[in-house]
């Protein structure tokens, strides 16, 4: 299947049963694009009109949907050049805020350097919030860091509080500040402007309020977070230096984003202590010591099969040669594909759903192998992995490379990873029946040694001392880029994994939640015609009765905004 250059794009490890689902013209990306640059045009035209709010929240919405329904594009210069337009059309004074809050943010001379990290929103289970807290650890003898959320909902997780109050910073949230969004952006350019040395960006993908806020020359110099590199995001046109996690996300922003100042700065991990297996904690958990226990870490989608790589039917292939194996995986509900593979083996495979980070603690430790998540991988998890001593298994897919994990610092001397289906089975078998030999203990000692060298401290500070050497003295505006938006493999996976994740809906029917989400920022005209309109749509796409269903559903939702709205 060649294009009309006469390449074949089709990925060489592409089975032959998937043909239909590669194509250089996929119309259900097709679709999302279109749906995707209407939204765009709705941004422009709230911004002729000099509604900046509305094409702020319209942004905000295109660029959501960008990320949900992924539209075989990964920015987009109109975009993010309209908001830079409101940017500089912004006035420059906030509104008045308390005096107490301009002295709490007021330089100080700390002798050291202060980093303002802004983030949308910050959680208990990890992620974003875990990233600064480690961050501000393995700095706090070089800089002060404060935190501004956009769009916090509940407390900062207590690990990220303590952290920043033990840096001598502070928090705040512009949503207790204003509910205006303008008046966000504002507020967001003036503390950044009187307490920062330098920004660092870990926000949502969707999130416009930084991109409005730093879309002018001057000011300190951004670091951008590229936690999302698979998917479409806002922010290059502002970020002064972009960090990557791992080399093929740098390749990715190249090709399809424009970015041309990337560096790599590792995912920051705390050191640990070993911990012993203890016989009494495996009994409580449910198993013995001649147990063989393999755990696997990830939200359900990224098991989620494609293009022939099915991780439940491997494991099952394997459980059912390894009668002492069983099988925990963390993330995934046990219903299903999940409940429909443990009946496939005696009740083996236990699905835990979401486990708090303590509980999670626990299955490290008893844990035997860990075995890395396909076709998606789930990098904080295999990291962590490593640095509980346990051997890991992981596939790496040619067709998907920067899904893997495959290519992190941690790995380069010793790989964890499989080329082939083939070549991770003949793998998972010979550690299964090895996991307790000397000789994969001592590997797996060796892998820790590794990642802890590239993702503790030092070492994880001079791939920081890095970045901020190629820091400019202050910011500027980076040109968003035309790119060449010919669909590829990758964007065929993540369109597939998108739908499912949002249960196949028809993406009409995702752009009139988002719409109704955030119509805060919308007349009432938008918020109820573009619902409306959107219905049409997708009354005219009904062929099946799960479309039935879901246009019955979104009918409902819509009548239920229609009187909400009249009535308010």
């Amino acid at each position: 299947m060649a294009n009309e250059s006469g390449r074949d794009k089709r990925p060489e490890g592409l089975l032959t049963t998937d043909v239909c689902l590669f194509s250089t013209h996929n119309p259900q990306i097709a679709e999302n694009q279109k749906i995707f640059k209407k939204i765009v045009k709705k941004v422009n035209h709230a911004l002729n009109k000099g509604d900046l709010t509305a094409a702020i929240t319209w942004a905000k919405i295109a660029a959501h949907f960008a990320f949900i329904r992924h539209p075989g594009i990964y920015t987009n210069p109109e975009l993010e050049n309209l908001l830079l337009n409101i940017a500089r059309r912004i006035e420059q004074q906030p509104p008045d805020i308390s005096g107490a809050f301009y002295l709490k943010t007021k330089p100080k001379n700390f002798g050291k350097m202060r980093f303002l990290h802004v983030i949308t929103e910050s959680y208990d289970t990890g992620g974003h919030s875990s990233f600064v807290a480690r961050w501000i650890d393995n700095t706090l003898e070089s800089a002060v860091h404060s935190v501004i959320t956009t769009a916090q909902n509940n407390e900062l997780p207590a690990t990220l509080q303590n952290a920043v109050a033990k840096s001598g910073g502070w928090y705040c949230s512009l949503t207790e500040l204003s509910a205006n969004l303008v008046e966000q952006a504002l507020l967001l350019r003036l503390l950044a402007r009187n307490w920062a040395d330098a920004i660092v960006l870990l926000i949502h993908p969707f999130d416009p309020i930084p991109l409005v806020a730093f879309g002018i020359e001057g000011g300190p110099p951004i670091i951008l977070c590229n936690h999302a590199d698979h998917a479409f995001w806002l922010g290059s046109g502002i970020a002064d230096v972009t960090v990557d996690y791992h080399s093929s996300a740098t390749k990715l922003n190249q090709e399809r984003r424009g970015i041309k100042n990337a560096k790599l700065l590792p995912i920051p991990l705390a050191k640990s202590s070993p911990i012993s297996h203890s016989t009494k904690l495996r009994e409580s958990l449910g198993f013995s010591n001649q147990d063989v226990v393999l755990l696997t870490v990830g939200r359900a989608e990224k098991f989620y099969p494609f293009g022939g790589y099915d991780f439940l039917e491997v494991m099952v292939r394997f459980l059912n040669k390894h009668p002492n194996a069983k099988l925990v995986a963390a993330g995934p509900k046990p219903r299903g594909k999940w409940e429909d593979a443990s009946v496939r083996v005696d009740g083996r495979i236990q699905a835990l759903g979401t486990v708090e980070r303590q509980e999670l603690e626990k299955y490290y430790t008893i844990a035997d192998v860990y075995v890395a998540s396909f076709p998606c991988g789930s990098g904080t998890a295999l990291l962590e992995a490593a640095m509980h001593n346990l051997p890991i298994v992981g596939l790496h897919l040619r067709e998907l490379p920067h899904l893997s994990l495959e290519d992190d610092v941690g790995f380069k001397k010793l790989k964890v990873h499989n080329c082939s289906l083939e070549e991770f089975s003949d793998s998972l078998d010979f550690v299964a029946l090895n996991c307790r030999s000397k000789q994969q203990k001592t590997r797996a000692k060796a892998v820790k040694k590794n990642v802890e060298y590239e993702h503790c401290t030092p070492g994880w500070n001079n791939y920081l001392d890095t970045v901020l050497q190629s820091l400019p003295s202050q910011h500027s505006i980076q040109e968003p880029q035309t790119l060449n938006e010919e669909t590829d493999y990758t964007d065929i996976y993540w369109e597939t994994l998108s739908a499912q994740m949002m249960t196949n809906e028809h993406p009409q029917h995702s752009l009139s939640r988002l719409v109704r989400v955030y119509g805060n920022g919308l007349s009432r005209g938008d918020l109820i015609g573009t619902q409306a309109e959107s219905l049409r749509l997708a009354f005219l796409k009904i062929d099946n009765l799960q479309r039935t269903k879901q246009f019955f559903l979104e009918f409902k939702e819509f009548t239920s905004c229609l009187f909400s709205s009249h009535s308010s």
